[in-house]
């Protein structure tokens, strides 16, 4: 995961392409947490995970802090603030699926929460 989160964004303009399945398995073991979800009416695959996070006001934090990120990035994902916890789900919009992108911001959403958030539960 750390190798992840050292890595820059691409620019997702021009000519990016979705990652080909055995890339997506590859990058799915580099985080672990998170999981592939497939909505079959869209063909869209998106990197999801639920972050349980005892205290509202420390959800909503979190919220913001990845809502910072994604801004930072201009990559942006779907966040659900929830009693107890905060749902998060990164894929790039303009391909309907996954892009290297979405696995870096979900090894530093994963950062954010493991240095920030585990111990404030």
């Amino acid at each position: 995961m750390d190798e992840l989160t050292q890595l820059d964004c691409e620019e997702c303009a021009g000519k990016i392409k979705l990652l080909c399945p055995s890339e997506v398995i590859s990058l799915l073991y580099q985080v672990p947490d998170w999981d592939l979800a497939i909505k079959v009416e869209e063909e869209e695959e998106k990197l999801t995970r639920v972050f349980k996070i005892r205290k509202y006001v420390q959800a909503l934090k979190f919220t913001n802090v990845i809502a910072e990120l994604a801004e930072s990035e201009g990559h942006h994902p779907q966040i659900i603030l929830e009693y107890g916890q905060v749902s998060v789900a990164w894929w790039t919009h303009t391909l309907n699926g996954l892009h290297i992108n979405d696995f870096i911001l979900a090894a530093r959403t994963s950062k954010i929460f493991a240095a920030d958030y585990v111990l404030n539960q």
